[in-house]
């Protein structure tokens, strides 16, 4: 990824007004995961009222922030990789994770076989409970 300003201007507060001169990606997307799911950082114990869109934006900034966070040559290696590290969670289900975003945000379903080498073959389904 080519970032030509600044590293803040990348990682800008949601909560900051948009730049007259544009903002990236990352920052527009968390403005609205904002509205969706209220302040970072905060727990709330109320659904989304837009689930499937909070899913999908947090799937992909967490795509976006990998390719500056991670040196893995492919996306799925940094996706894991970030995840596993920021979120403390194991190599297993930073893969599921992936798995999960790849089967939203490329096969449009929420199922998906694992094409890459970890796991290749293996299905994985997802289901979203509740309203």
């Amino acid at each position: 990824m080519i970032i030509t300003g600044p590293i803040e201007s990348f990682f800008k507060i949601p909560g900051a007004e948009p730049s007259s001169e544009g903002d990236g990606v990352l920052f527009h997307l968390r403005r609205d995961l904002v509205k969706l799911l209220g302040p970072e950082n905060q727990r709330t114990r109320d659904a989304a009222p837009h689930l499937m869109l909070s899913i999908m934006g947090l799937l992909a900034g967490i795509d976006y922030l990998s390719r500056v966070y991670s040196s893995a040559k492919e996306s799925r290696g940094r996706f894991a990789e970030t995840i596993k590290d920021l979120y403390n969670v194991t190599e297993d289900d930073s893969q599921a994770i992936y798995q999960l975003r790849c089967a939203i945000i490329h096969t449009v379903a929420l199922s998906t076989i694992s094409e890459c080498s970890h796991r290749r073959g293996i299905r994985f389904n997802f289901e979203i409970t509740g309203e």
